[in-house]
């Protein structure tokens, strides 16, 4: 899926612990198995950054693909 981001805990807790963490910015999370959550792509540096913040270093899982706008020139 484009416009997504999957980011991959350790373990299951550490998942329920990272969803309470970002709780309060609002964003649409939705788990994904015992371990990764997925959520809108642009939202990613900030829960990233959240994270860090309070000492967690979950892995986001691949590289986010970028869409070309209809404004963008892709000449």
């Amino acid at each position: 899926h484009r416009n997504l981001s999957v980011i991959a805990c350790d373990t299951p807790a550490t998942l329920q612990e990272t969803l309470h963490r970002i709780d309060d910015l609002a964003i649409d999370v939705v788990a994904l198995g015992e371990r990764h959550f997925v959520l809108p792509e642009s939202q990613a540096p900030r829960v990233l950054e959240r994270l860090r913040e309070h000492g967690q270093f979950p892995r986001l899982v691949g590289e986010p693909v970028r869409t070309v706008s209809e404004e963008e020139d892709v000449t």
